[in-house]
């Protein structure tokens, strides 16, 4: 069975929180600006938050703080 993308949430120091889609292959995709429909594309999840600032968490399902 093929594996499908899984989402989990970026929250950053200053309290903003980010949907990020994982796929299979490592790339990430964040949702920058819903309501523009701006996103940001990574080839890995590290190489995502190399743009986000230091202290960002990131929450998967089922985890809780």
């Amino acid at each position: 069975m093929s594996e499908f993308a899984r989402g989990l949430k970026l929250h950053t120091p200053d309290g903003d929180v980010f949907d990020v889609a994982e796929f299979p292959s490592g790339r990430t995709w964040a949702v920058d600006h819903p309501e523009r429909g701006l996103t940001t594309v990574a080839a890995s999840l590290d190489a995502l938050l190399e743009g986000f600032p230091p202290g960002t968490r990131i929450e998967r399902p089922g985890e809780t703080e």
